[in-house]
Order: C-alpha cells, then structure tokens, then sequence
C-alpha cells in the first residue's frame, strides 16, 4: 500500500491525497477516532475549502464504524450558524467512511465570538 506524504510530512493513512471530488492539503486536526484535513474541490464544478473527517485506518471496528455513523447523521440533522454545516459523505478507496463539512477558519470563530459577546473589564 502506498503512502501518501501531506506538505507537514505526516504520513496519511491513505491510498492518495484524494478523497472522492476532494483534494486533501493539509491536516488540521486527530481526535480518538478520526483525522480531519483541509481539503479542496478539485473537480470542475466549483472551487471550495473544505474540512474531510475520515476515520483512522485501524479504529474501523464496528462499534467505531457505528459510533461515526452517528455522528455523521447527528451532524446532517443539525442547522445552527454556529455548526459547520455537513456538505458530503461517502467512504474512500480503502473502504474508511468520511464525511465533509464546511471548513471555518479560526480567525472568524475569534471575530464572531468578540462581537457576539460584550466584554466587561476584570474587577
């Protein structure tokens, strides 16, 4: 099985830098059952940023393939404007189930946060 290097030189667990229409860029985050990356649309149809959570190859036990179902169908269902939106779903070439949600860059949650809030001084 071929390995994919990511530009931060962490290996992926993947066959490709490709997941379905998407491009994978960079990490951005690992959690107890799944990676997520930065991804692009790489098709003709669009260009867009994207966050892809892929479960890890090695943690596809059922009770994780179970447990990450959930999640992907709780996320489907939620609408808030404070939830990245779920956009896409499918499972990769190495049978891995993912599912892509809207990317939100760090600097806007901060900026959205202060204007939400109104900050009062420390007594």
């Amino acid at each position: 099985m071929k390995r994919w290097e990511g530009p931060s030189s962490v290996t992926v667990p993947l066959k490709s830098d490709q997941i379905g229409p998407y491009r994978l860029i960079r990490k951005i985050g690992e959690g107890g059952m799944g990676v997520v990356y930065l991804a692009e649309r790489s098709d003709a149809q669009y260009r867009k940023q994207v966050a892809v959570k892929v479960v890890k190859q090695g943690c596809d036990s059922q009770e994780i393939l179970h447990r990450f179902g959930q999640e992907r169908q709780i996320l489907a269902a939620l609408e808030h404007p404070n939830i990245a939106r779920l956009l896409d779903a499918g499972t990769t070439d190495d049978g891995l189930p993912f599912y892509v949600m809207e990317h939100v860059q760090e600097h806007r949650l901060i900026s959205t946060r202060i204007t939400d809030v109104s900050l009062r001084p420390i007594v």
